[in-house]
């Protein structure tokens, strides 16, 4: 995730010596040898000043020997102005806590003086200083007393920049509306104050919240606006924020070349300024961005310089982000195992006590702020309806006075006025009076209307029209009921009637309408029966509270968020005084309270605990306020009979006050006892196993070492830790054993054998295996377990040599089998050659083809890597090839086909298969296609479940008979056939089907 930066102008305090402005800085650097005293001490401070956002280290160099010269003199004014400066030079080179220190003091001495400005400027510093370093609750905190003052003040210059800063909180707490809210009221201060320099930091902000609302164009429009200004003012600090942000922006379109772009020219700049904030923020998105293009070579350097920075400077949201990055970064790169090591950090840290705290305290800071803003609110639209109503009244009694009066002189002068010359001043007269009768309705702020029985508009005033935001000839052609709510329609039609009737009815109601544009509004309306020239009408008057319900509403809706947000607590929380009594308790978790909440209320501690508890506590509350930081501990109660664990922490309020929460931490304190015991456990382990375990650091220095390592080795342990891991490696192996861990400096665990050398000198071989070994600080230490395998070693290499001979002597074994068989078949062949009677022939050349079989297997073996198994395939095939050899002259038009799967099968297992085989592939060759011109014979073995293999060889040709029985089988060929299955042990059965099939499942013989 990548993090935006908010653009803030620090407010020094004011300089209290303006009369020593100089238009050059080089003027002010030369004058400084002649200076001495109060006149060297404020050019020290204005050259500060000038130096702060080109050069921070020099204007804190400045900013130092100024206070130096103060402190001598005494002058507490000058120093709480010297302190702001240097606090500011701080802060832009990203030393955050450095600076909120030198604040701290500031406001301490402003204080003493009672300058109401200083302190409040020195509050603004604070709270951009503490959001800078994630303490928003704080940073809230110091806005909403430096607002206060300034408008005490009417300093509309502080006024503006504090809500910048407000704005920044809500824009943290991702309330983009209320942080919206905030900024623009800023910008319209300073474009009131003509303040162009400060507006870039409004345009800026507005930018980072339209990125938000994923409005890029309004936001790009935005950060250009900011540009102009800052580059005209040449701000280094403002232009390299802005280009950071642009980075993001840029990033979130996946336009990552350009992201890439602005986040390089911000890296330059803040280099240049020496921001370390901006260079770690800078480091961390290049190396984000470039994991997102799958570059991932300078990633882990980038991330490791950012990391250092962030720690540097406590910087915990940078520190979390570099986790986070680290955890993507070892994702891509297909190493879950430390991307969820990295990923566990990286959310305990977001999700720390202290962050959830921040986000609550703020929360409640900020209801605090709008509920008393909105109070006064509420009680200066009460002041002023009070007012309108009078008004109204007023103008009510008026005009009903003055129609009387008008309507009266008419009647009267109606019954004398015969002339024509009377009738034109009566005529003349009375439109003077209409003229001041709608230039006293026409400049009043409410709403004056009438209309008749039937509702027809007959007199609208102007503010009649703004209200509902309808001309005044629209509305005289309308009805009153054509602009209210269809809510509120119903009751004022039955109103209406019951005035026009004369009946009484309240006169002051409030009801909603719908204006022109479609928006609803709140109108506090005011109605009366009149009779104008015989004509019975309501007037009424309004006035728009629309602003006030909204401000009745969001107070309801923000103190039902309150309410929720304890309700989903499971922390107890109090807000106690000095002496530790309970002022307050938030309903949060009642279960966990010593005592009802009730019982505890305006009780002090030393009333509800024992001494020792009560002490403990007050000690906390003590610190916690004379330090004014938060204060953590732990400590243990028991509640209703059960003991629990809490962790702590008191956070100063105000000077008299605290905020105290409770954590129930049981679980994880026994889960903490368990971990101990585990690594007790894990150490006893260590310590027993028989490997070598040693860890090394970066340096190969050796940090931990068991028992079994130092055995191994012959060295003890205080020898050994202090010992590198190269005094114990041969000079030929030490440059291998340093790739070797540089390897694992960069996360990757390696497993080799090395020569070592004892302590007595003697070489070992060892087998190791190494990993890398991540610690909290981000350092990589090496692990590794090894173990002594020389003998072994030796022990192998004697076996290898020994197998080496009896395969020699295997094979040869194997050759001579294979050349005795084909003597033997030779020597049949030659006998064969001296027997006349045909089938004593067919016997010696069965005989033959049977004895070349085996003598084929034997020849596949020698020839073969393994001497234990033999290809059936290639075998079957050679077997195949070899027969049809033998009978070509009876075979024209017969072909064979073997179908095999890819088996090897020992040689106890093949010779019979190899026997089968031969037996039925010459019964068919000889007896299966007579009187046929072709035929099929076809082989087929494959390998099915429960480790048994299907032998089938069969025919196209002349079927047997259906009764045929293997074991009743008249040739000896077929009776082999059987004595073979036998052998095998296989199952047997014969299909019919097409020809003739033999079937054989079997399982392979054991040796």
């Amino acid at each position: 995730m990548r993090k935006i930066v908010f653009l803030v102008f620090i407010l020094a305090a004011n300089l209290l010596f303006s009369d020593h402005h100089f238009a050059e800085v080089d003027s002010l650097e030369n004058l400084l040898p002649e200076l001495k005293g109060k006149e060297k001490m404020k050019t020290l401070n204005i050259l500060a000043v000038e130096y702060i956002e080109y050069d921070p280290q020099r204007s804190i160099d400045y900013g130092n020997q100024a206070l130096a010269i103060a402190e001598k003199l005494e002058l507490i004014d000058y120093q709480s102005n010297i302190l702001s400066t240097i606090g500011v030079a701080y802060e832009i080179r990203g030393n955050y806590s450095k600076a909120i220190e030198l604040y701290e003091e500031s406001l301490k001495l402003a204080e003493q003086l009672d300058d109401k400005k200083i302190i409040a400027n020195t509050m603004v510093n604070l709270s951009t200083a503490n959001q800078n370093m994630g303490s928003h609750d704080v940073a809230l905190n110091y806005c909403l007393k430096a607002l206060d003052i300034y408008e005490d003040l009417d300093f509309k210059e502080g006024i503006a920049k504090t809500l910048n800063n407000i704005g920044n909180v809500y824009l943290y707490l991702q309330q983009y509306e209320k942080a919206l809210q905030y900024y623009l009221q800023s910008m319209a201060l300073k474009q009131e104050l003509d303040n162009s320099a400060d507006l870039a930091s409004s345009y800026h902000n507005i930018a980072l919240v339209y990125q938000e609302l994923e409005d890029y164009q309004k936001a790009r429009q935005y950060y250009d606006q900011a540009l102009d200004i800052l580059n005209k003012n040449h701000d280094d600090y403002g232009i390299a924020v802005c280009y950071t942000n642009m980075a993001s922006l840029y990033f979130i379109q996946e336009d990552y070349d350009k992201s890439l772009f602005y986040d390089n020219e911000a890296l330059v700049i803040n280099k240049s300024i020496e921001n370390k904030d901006g260079i770690c923020l800078n480091l961390n998105n290049i190396a984000n961005t470039l994991i997102q293009q799958n570059k991932y070579t300078q990633v882990p350097d980038f991330l490791e310089e950012s990391l250092t920075i962030a720690r540097e400077y406590k910087n915990r949201d940078m520190i979390a982000d570099n986790y986070g990055a680290y955890a993507d970064f070892y994702e891509q790169t297909n190493k879950p195992d430390i991307a969820l090591s990295y990923f566990k950090k990286s959310k305990a840290l977001k999700d720390s006590i202290n962050d959830a705290m921040n986000k609550q305290v703020i929360a409640e800071l900020g209801i605090q702020y709008e509920t008393t803003k909105r109070e006064k609110e509420l009680e200066l639209l009460k002041v002023g309806a009070i007012h309108h109503n009078q008004v109204r009244n007023y103008l009510i009694y008026g005009l009903v006075f003055g129609l009387a009066v008008v309507i009266f002189l008419l009647n009267l002068y109606y019954e004398k006025i015969k002339d024509g010359k009377i009738r034109q001043e009566i005529q003349e007269k009375l439109q003077e009076s209409e003229i001041l009768y709608r230039t006293l309705t026409d400049n009043l702020k409410s709403a004056v209307y009438t209309f008749n029985p039937e509702g027809k508009m007959t007199y609208v005033n102007k503010a009649t029209c703004q209200i509902t935001g309808y001309s005044e000839e629209e509305l005289l052609k309308m009805r009153f009921f054509d602009f209210i709510h269809p809510q509120f329609r119903d009751y004022i039609s039955q109103r209406g009637l019951s005035l026009i009737q004369g009946e009484n009815v309240v006169p002051n109601y409030e009801l909603k309408i719908i204006t022109k544009e479609g928006k609803e509004k709140w109108i506090e309306t005011s109605s009366t029966r009149v009779t104008i020239s015989n004509n019975i009408m309501v007037l009424g008057t309004a006035i728009d509270v629309t602003e006030r319900h909204l401000a009745i509403e969001k107070l309801q809706a923000s103190e039902a968020h309150l309410r929720a947000l304890f309700a989903g607590m499971e922390e107890v929380i109090f807000v106690m005084d000095k002496n530790g009594k309970y002022i307050s308790i938030a309903p949060t978790n009642p279960d966990l309270l010593y005592k009802p909440a009730s019982e505890l209320i305006g009780k002090k501690l030393n009333e509800i605990f024992e001494a020792e508890i009560s002490g403990f506590f007050l000690d906390k509350i003590t610190l916690c306020l004379s330090a004014q930081e938060m204060v953590s501990f732990d400590y243990q109660l028991d509640i209703n009979g059960v003991a629990y664990w809490f962790g702590g922490c008191v956070t100063p309020l105000s000077q008299d006050t605290v905020l105290f929460i409770g954590r129930d931490i049981t679980d994880e304190k026994i889960s903490m006892q368990k971990l101990i015991e585990s690594e007790e456990k894990y150490r006893n382990l260590v310590e027993a196993i028989e490997e070598g375990m040693t860890i090394v650091d970066k340096d190969m220095n050796f940090v931990f070492v068991n028992n079994a390592a130092c055995k191994i080795y012959g060295y003890s342990k205080q020898e050994m830790l202090k010992m590198n891991v190269l005094d114990i490696v041969p000079a030929e192996y030490r440059e291998l054993i340093s790739a070797q861990h540089k390897i694992r400096l960069h996360g990757e665990s390696t497993t080799y054998e090395n020569w070592n050398k004892r302590k007595d000198g003697e070489l070992r071989l060892m087998k190791i295996s190494a990993s890398p070994l991540k610690l909290e600080n981000g350092a990589v230490n090496t692990i590794s377990l090894f173990s002594d395998v020389t003998e072994m070693r030796e022990a192998e290499e004697k076996i290898k040599a020994s197998l080496r001979e009896k395969e020699v002597l295997l094979q040869e074994v194997y050759h001579r089998v294979k050349n005795n068989m084909q003597i033997i078949s030779s020597m049949l062949k030659l006998q064969s050659r001296y027997i006349n009677k045909e089938n004593a022939i067919e016997v010696f050349k069965n005989s033959q083809n049977r004895v070349k079989s085996m003598s084929l297997i034997h020849e596949k073996l020698y020839r073969s890597n393994d001497l234990s198994r033999i290809d059936i395939n290639d075998y079957l095939e050679s077997l195949l090839k070899q027969l049809f050899i033998s009978y070509h002259a009876n075979l024209h038009g017969i072909i064979y086909q073997v179908e095999c799967e890819n088996i090897n099968l020992n040689i106890n297992t093949a010779i019979p298969c190899g026997l089968i085989v031969n037996e039925l592939v010459t019964n068919a060759m000889k007896h299966a296609f007579r009187n046929r011109e072709d035929g099929i014979i076809f082989i087929k073995l494959q390998k099915i479940p429960n480790e048994l293999f299907r032998l089938e060889v069969g025919n196209n040709g002349s079927d047997f008979s259906p009764e045929f029985k293997l074991e009743n089988a008249p040739s000896f060929g077929l009776q082999l056939v059987d004595i073979l299955r036998s052998q095998l042990h296989a199952e047997f059965r014969l299909d019919h089907t097409n020809g003739v099939n033999f079937i054989f499942i079997f399982k392979e013989l054991i040796k």
